[in-house]
C-alpha cells in the first residue's frame, strides 16, 4: 500500500517519471491485482497518451476484456491486429499477434460471433507452438479450451471434446484442466 501511494504521488506529482509510474501502477492492477477497473484508469491515460504504443493498447484491451466489455476490447483488438499485418512500427511482434488473435476470439465469442470466434482461437493456436518453443503457454492452452468451448456452443460436442483432451494433454493453467474435464463431461453453454 505505501508503495502504491508513493506511485500515486509520483503520477500526481512528478515531472519526468509520471509515465512510467503509471504504467508499473497499471501493470500491478492487471496483472497482480487482476482489478480491471482500477487498471483500466491508468491504461486509459497511457493509451490516450499513446494512442500508438501497443503496450499502452494491450493494457487497455485488456482491461476491457477483464471487465467484460466485449465491444470496446474487439474494436482496440482489431485495430491492433491492423497494425500487426500492416507491420506498423512497434506492432512486429509475433507473440502481440497471438495475443490479440486468442482475444479477438475470446470477444468474438462472448459476442456469440461462433465462426469468428473459431477462426480466431484457430490461428492462435496455430502459431503457439512457433512461439512457445515446448511449453504451452496461457494463450495456447486458452485458445484450445476456446475452441471447444465454441464447438460444444455450435452444438458440436464430439468436436469439443477433441479440444478438451488436447487440453488435458498441455500444462495446467489456471485451472484449465479442471474447466476441460466439466465440459468434457457436460458440455458448455
Amino acid at each position: 500500500e505505501e508503495g502504491f501511494a508513493q506511485l500515486r504521488d509520483c503520477i500526481e506529482h512528478a515531472r519526468f517519471a509520471r509515465t512510467e509510474a503509471t504504467f508499473v501502477v497499471c501493470y500491478v492492477y492487471l496483472s497482480y491485482e487482476k482489478n480491471y477497473y482500477q487498471a483500466e484508469k491508468y491504461a486509459d491515460t497511457l493509451y490516450k497518451q499513446f494512442p500508438d504504443n501497443p503496450v499502452a493498447g494491450r493494457f487497455l484491451a485488456n482491461c476491457y476484456s477483464g471487465e467484460g466489455k466485449w465491444y470496446q476490447s474487439l474494436v482496440l483488438w482489431s485495430e491492433m491486429l491492423r497494425k500487426i499485418d500492416s507491420s506498423y512500427p512497434g506492432y512486429n511482434k509475433t507473440y502481440l499477434k497471438r495475443e490479440t488473435l486468442y482475444y479477438l476470439g475470446l470477444g468474438y465469442m462472448k459476442m456469440r460471433n461462433l465462426d469468428t470466434a473459431l477462426n480466431y482461437f484457430t490461428q492462435a493456436l496455430v502459431m503457439s507452438p512457433l512461439i512457445d518453443k515446448g511449453k504451452e503457454s496461457p494463450q495456447q492452452v486458452f485458445s484450445a479450451l476456446g475452441l471447444g468451448m465454441v464447438y460444444d456452443m455450435k452444438g458440436n460436442h464430439d468436436e469439443a471434446v477433441k479440444y478438451y483432451d488436447r487440453v488435458l494433454e498441455m500444462e495446467d493453467v489456471e485451472d484449465s484442466h479442471e474447466a476441460a474435464k466439466t465440459y468434457k463431461e457436460k458440455g458448455y453453454k
